[in-house]
This record gives structure tokens, C-alpha cells and sequence, in this order.
């Protein structure tokens, strides 16, 4: 597990580095990769990305990321 101080300093080089980004749909799965390892997770281990899931009203679709009991991003 990563210090306070280690997550800082990760945080602060995650957000220069993507402060240009410009296009989610490409660069989606790069993006949330490198933002869990601000945290020190292992996103193989924990996360799956374009999640097939079922909505509420039957339809499908996928989400951009999904990590079991944690966290839905889409």
C-alpha cells in the first residue's frame, strides 16, 4: 500500500500528464490504468474494462470500467 505522501506525489504527475487529453472513447482504459496505479492497484488483478452489463430496463450495453464491490464507472 502506497503512503500519503507516495499517492501525492502520483497524483500530481497523473494530472500533468493528462491534462491534455482530449479524446475519452480512445484513451479511456490508459487513463483509468494510470489512475489506479496512483493508488498502488493492480487493475488486472481487481478492475475488468468494457464490462457487459444488463440496465434496468433489459437493454445491454458495457460500462468503461468495472471493479466487483468497489466501483462503476461508464
Amino acid at each position: 500500500m502506497k503512503s500519503w505522501n507516495e499517492i501525492r506525489k502520483a497524483a500530481t504527475a497523473f494530472s500533468k500528464r493528462w491534462k491534455s487529453a482530449f479524446d475519452e472513447k480512445s484513451q479511456a482504459q490508459s487513463f483509468l490504468k494510470e489512475f489506479f496505479e496512483v493508488f498502488g492497484v493492480d487493475t488486472v488483478q481487481q478492475a475488468t474494462f468494457e464490462h457487459r452489463v444488463k440496465f434496468a430496463d433489459g437493454s445491454q450495453g458495457f460500462v468503461d470500467c468495472f471493479w466487483p464491490g468497489t466501483i462503476l464507472k461508464s
